[in-house]
């Protein structure tokens, strides 16, 4: 059993190292430039609007240093980062968002994980998976340097950023992942962030759907997810690991969700 535990806890290790090796990938969707940048373990999104760039999660606090790297090697610098949206409070997404901060430069989060970023930890996760299970100690002990957010969305609201910010963009606070999940949509693109409410199936096949890894209520994950769908025209996901995944896929998880019930 214990050799057991060993190999499969190896395996999902192997899975989230050659699943998230660090690299980046660029799409236009005119006039915007989304840039998604694979850290050590999940995905950021550089979102260029007209020279104006919006960053999408912050990544860990370790990642700093490589994600700078690659900002050059994208011919941008940190001066043009004109806002960080956290798509909710967890090590991988937020960790490093002092760090930016400390650049001057502004984060919005979702009000109900302001007690993750005040802490600097993850709340409790709930896998749903066995090899999740077998990480499970790894992600629920990471931990980061605390801080407040600039900015809060409270529960169900939504927020604008074109007037305050100059992006046409819209916020939603979702919950259901961790309590102030948020979703980012660019309507005019047809592209919406998820966060880690879905997630791509790993590196041979990421842009199919998956439920994610860890998951409290997958009942309200499925009502979260469908709802969006209704609600939006979007046919791109950018989801916080692998993907993007489309909107047949994002329907695919819809259905694995469901399943579950059974």
């Amino acid at each position: 059993m214990i050799l057991l535990n060993n190999i499969l806890k190896l395996a999902l290790l192997t899975f989230m190292t050659l699943s998230c090796a660090y690299s980046k990938e660029s799409r236009h969707f005119p006039p915007y430039k989304i840039h998604k940048i694979q850290l050590d373990y999940a995905n950021v999104y550089i979102v260029d609007y007209k020279k104006k760039l919006l960053l999408i999660d912050s990544g860990r606090q370790k990642d700093f240093k490589k994600f700078k790297e690659y900002l050059h090697d994208l011919n941008y610098q940190l001066k043009d980062i004109q806002l960080v949206i956290l798509t909710h409070g967890h090590e991988d997404h937020a960790g490093a968002g002092k760090l930016f901060q400390e650049e001057g430069i502004p984060i919005i989060a979702g009000l109900a994980d302001k007690p993750l970023l005040n802490q600097g930890k993850n709340n409790t996760l709930c896998p749903t998976s066995q090899l999740a299970k077998y990480m499970i100690s790894d992600f629920q002990k990471a931990s980061f340097s605390p801080y407040e957010a600039n900015l809060y969305i409270s529960s169900n609201k939504s927020l604008e950023l074109l007037d305050k910010f100059g992006f046409p963009i819209i916020v939603y606070h979702v919950g259901n992942h961790t309590p102030g999940s948020l979703v980012v949509e660019i309507p005019s693109a047809k592209v919406m962030f998820l966060g880690d409410l879905a997630r791509g199936d790993g590196p041979f096949h990421s842009q199919t759907g998956e439920i994610h890894f860890y998951l409290c209520d997958l009942h309200e994950n499925q009502e979260k997810l469908t709802k969006l769908l209704s609600s939006s025209m979007a046919e791109t996901f950018y989801t916080g690991h692998f993907g993007p995944i489309n909107r047949r896929e994002v329907q695919a998880v819809i259905k694995k969700l469901e399943a579950r019930k059974k």
